[in-house]
């Protein structure tokens, strides 16, 4: 998949996960810069096509630093999702893995 070229190179990896699960496709992201929360935002075909990624942060043991979100879209019309982290810096050491559903989670490597 193309990135565009301003994207933050510290999504690409979360943001490739993402589009690898059935259903999902990322839309926006941002790494948060030390400053906000590093966001992915992503539409979902079914509402159960996100249950895999809630199964990976569980599994991972993310949960508590990795959280997703339900956002209606101005005007009212389509629900989009936001996995989004306290940390923009989250992964560290607790960074990267495979879920039971084979899909890798991140890069492995602190940023």
């Amino acid at each position: 998949m193309e990135y565009p070229d301003d994207m933050d190179r510290e999504c690409i990896p979360l943001c490739e996960a993402l589009n690898s699960l059935v259903g999902i496709e990322t839309f926006e992201s941002r790494c948060g810069h030390e400053y906000q929360r590093f966001l992915i935002a992503f539409t979902a075909s079914l509402p159960r096509d996100i249950k895999p990624l809630l199964e990976c942060i569980s599994e991972l043991g993310w949960d508590g630093a990795w959280e997703v979100s339900a956002r209606l879209a101005s005007g009212g019309g389509e629900v989009y999702f936001l996995l989004l982290t306290s940390w923009s810096r989250m992964f560290g050491k607790r960074a990267g893995g495979h879920c039971s559903h084979g899909t890798r989670m991140g890069s492995g490597r602190g940023w």
